[in-house]
């Protein structure tokens, strides 16, 4: 009898010891960013020049962030993951089309892999019955992790709202923010060029 619970306590520790490890092993990289939506904005008071980088976009184009001077910046740092960041990106898509000679929209990927973002993309795509990637409208995934680097940012979604002069003007923290919001910044932008 005293045999036998010890052996059933020894199985039932080996299945916990095994399911752990499972767990451990099929979540081998968690994500490092932690989703905590606050105030739906911020104002960047210093109007600094937002940081030089360079990605290549998920249909193999290269470029920087400086290239878009000019027009306005949309730098929405997020990953498919992220249930705020799914909920607001269609409307960004939604800016980029209502301004596609003044705004550019860059989306840039936390995503672990480059496949999971492009399969988040093609999802979106199939539901819109329509392409995302336009002009000004740039999809990449974060492979030198500039969103941590060089951006410090660790809560997604977050976005730069970058000015013609490439000014950081305002972060939109989480997706409480309403498309009108966003338009009335871009009215703002532009009528002060």
């Amino acid at each position: 009898m005293k045999n036998t619970l010890i052996i059933n306590a020894l199985t039932l520790a080996s299945i916990a010891l095994a399911g752990y490890s499972i767990t451990l092993y099929l979540d081998k990289k968690p994500p490092a960013i932690i989703v905590q939506p606050e105030a739906p904005t911020e104002k960047i008071d210093s109007g600094d020049a937002a940081a030089e980088f360079a990605f290549t976009t998920a249909d193999g184009e290269e470029y920087t962030l400086q290239q878009f001077e000019g027009k306005i910046v949309l730098l929405n740092f997020w990953a498919s993951w992220c249930p705020p960041c799914v909920k607001e990106f269609p409307h960004f898509i939604e800016i980029a089309k209502n301004h596609p000679d003044d705004v550019v929209f860059i989306a840039l990927s936390s995503d672990v892999s480059e496949k999971t973002m492009l399969e988040f993309v093609q999802k979106l795509e199939k539901k819109s019955g329509e392409k995302l990637d336009a002009e000004n409208v740039l999809i990449t995934h974060d492979k030198n992790e500039a969103t941590h680097k060089i951006f410090r940012t660790y809560k997604l979604p977050e976005t730069l709202i970058i000015d013609q002069d490439g000014i950081m003007r305002e972060k939109l923290v989480g997706a409480d923010w309403t498309v009108e919001y966003v338009e009335k910044i871009i009215v703002e932008l532009k009528a002060s060029e």
